[in-house]
Formats: structure tokens, C-alpha cells, sequence
């Protein structure tokens, strides 16, 4: 969307780091739109942005009136691939009239699953993770246990949703406790394209990224950003605060030999550091059990 600034004139509007801003200088790389239009992820450079903070209602959605003096300008140095959350406002896709009437899914999962199908089963792999320590960072090995069975179909209304319902475990290599723990769903909606990924972790912190992607897709991208009310990011008071991640990246492939792999970027601001800091992961995964069907699949 557009907004208004002090100087006349109308710049994107865009979430930077959860925040409201309109974007003075914005040299777009790529843009990848989801799939009822209503919000998009660039890779851009942004070198310097007007925030709006909530208690600024001049720069509001509709409103036209500039700016006041104080609001404040931020700077990116050495982010010169900032990513930001558009909102577009222009492209949003009418919903359906009826909401409530269903329809008839289908009972076997396994079969409607897109380019969630070849992920199906119990997986194992050694990965690797940077993560945050005290003056720097930390790279280490870590062992993985990747758990993803079908559920039944899921309808919300007319949308229908097929999808795996999933666990994964991680241990330092020779090690019991637990290095990493995180639970919820991956779904696939077949009339829009639409994966989604919801995460919990019992650090107290949960999200959903999702992308629109080919059914036959053996790559994908999916994003969440802070701030955005559909691929968002919720922490609890102490990571908000300290570990703050502002955004999520997760790319999956599926390999041609069985396996699949994944590359996260979190990207946080951590109290105390000027730079984001990208808390990575990486793993390529093998299946050592084939997945159970769903109950309806079953009866």
C-alpha cells in the first residue's frame, strides 16, 4: 500500500522489524506474494525508513495527513539485504460468500498431500546449528529424529486442508537432553497452493510461516515476519525482549535419492547487538519408517 510522507509525496508502506514504516530509499530484489494477496515478503535494500510507531496515527491505513516531526528514522547499516513485510492492501482476493457449507474430503491423506507427499514417515539425519552465545556465536552438530504422520482432513468451512501432523527431537551427538524440541502441522490446501507450517517449541514461542507452491514443487520456500497477522511469530515477554526473531525462512528440498532437506534462517535482534543475528540450521534427512495412514484412511 501506499502512504503519505512529508514531502507530498507516496512511498510502500512495509513492516521493518515489527513496526509500521514507509520506506524512503528501496531497491527491490525479489517478491513472492501469498496466496490470497494480502500480504508479500521483499528482499530488498532498505537504507532508511520512516517508523510509525502506535502512537502515530497521522500514517495510518486511509489517512493522509504527513507525518509529524518526531517520528522517528531508523538506518540499516551492514543489512544490505533487509527483508521487510508488505502489506498489499490492492490485492486482496474476494472470500467466498458462503463460509460455512463443507466439503467432502477425501479419506486418504497420503493421497493429497502435494509437495508435502515425499516428506511423509519417520526420519533421522545429522544436522548442523549456529546459534547466539556471549560475544559471538556457536556452530554444533546435532542429531535428529523427524516424526511427520498424516492427519485427517481439516475443513474451515469450504477450505480444505490436507496435512502431517509432526514432531521433531534433537540431541547433541552422544547426548540425552534435549537440544531442541518443536511440535505442530504442516498443511496443504490444494484449491490456493498454500503450505503452511505451524511451530511450537517449549521455549515459549510459537509461529506459522507459510508460501503458495506447485504440487509437484521439490523445492519451496516458506516465511514468517513479526508483526503480520497471518505468517506471524508470538514470543513470550523474556525473547521479545532479548531473543526477539523477526523473521523465519525455512527452505525445503526433495531429493532425488529419498531424502529431503532443510535450511533455516531465524533471523533475531538480541539485546545488546547492533546486527540481526541469523540463527541457522541445516539437514538433510533419511526415512527409517514408512508413515501410518489416517484414521479415516483406515475405517
Amino acid at each position: 500500500m501506499l502512504r503519505a510522507v512529508g514531502d507530498g509525496q507516496t512511498r510502500p508502506s512495509f513492516l521493518v522489524n515489527g513496526h509500521d514504516a514507509v520506506a524512503d530509499d528501496l531497491t527491490v530484489a525479489d517478491l513472492v506474494a501469498d496466496e490470497y494477496g494480502r500480504c508479500c515478503c521483499i528482499t530488498a535494500t532498505v537504507t532508511l525508513a520512516t517508523v510509525v510507531s502506535d502512537a502515530d496515527p497521522h500514517l495510518r491505513d486511509g489517512n493522509e495527513t504527513p507525518p509529524p516531526p518526531q517520528a522517528s528514522r531508523v538506518t540499516y547499516p551492514g543489512a544490505p539485504r533487509a527483508k521487510v513485510c508488505r502489506r498489499l492492501a490492492s490485492r486482496a482476493v474476494a472470500n467466498p460468500s458462503d463460509i460455512y457449507t463443507e466439503p467432502d474430503p477425501d479419506p486418504h491423506t497420503l493421497a493429497h498431500l502435494g509437495p508435502l507427499a515425499p516428506m511423509a514417515g519417520t526420519w533421522t539425519g545429522q544436522g548442523v546449528d549456529v546459534h547466539p552465545v556471549a560475544g559471538g556465536l556457536d556452530e554444533v552438530p546435532y542429531v535428529e529424529t523427524y516424526e511427520l504422520e498424516p492427519i485427517d482432513a481439516q475443513t474451515n468451512g469450504p477450505q480444505l486442508l490436507y496435512g502431517l501432523r509432526y514432531h521433531t527431537h534433537i540431541v547433541q551427538p552422544g547426548e540425552v537432553e534435549t537440544f531442541h524440541d518443536q511440535v505442530g502441522y504442516w498443511l496443504w490446501e490444494p484449491a490456493t497452493g498454500a503450505v503452511m507450517l505451524t511451530i511450537a517449541i517449549p521455549r515459549g514461542q510459537v509461529a506459522m510461516a507459510g508460501g503458495t507452491v506447485a504440487a509437484d514443487a521439490t523445492e519451496f520456500v516458506l516465511r514468517a515476519a513479526v508483526g503480520d497477522e497471518i505468517y506471524g511469530i508470538c514470543h513470550n515477554p523474556f525473547l521479545a525482549h532479548a531473543f526477539r526473531t523477526v523473521e523465519f525462512e525455512m527452505t525445503v528440498t526433495i531429493n532425488a535419492d529419498g531424502t529431503w532437506s532443510y535450511a533455516q534462517d531465524t533471523t533475531m535482534q538480541i539485546v545488546g547487538r547492533e546486527e540481526l543475528f541469523h540463527h541457522l540450521d541445516h539437514n538433510t534427512l533419511t526415512r527409517v519408517s514408512a508413515p501410518v495412514p489416517n484414521p479415516t484412511a483406515l475405517v
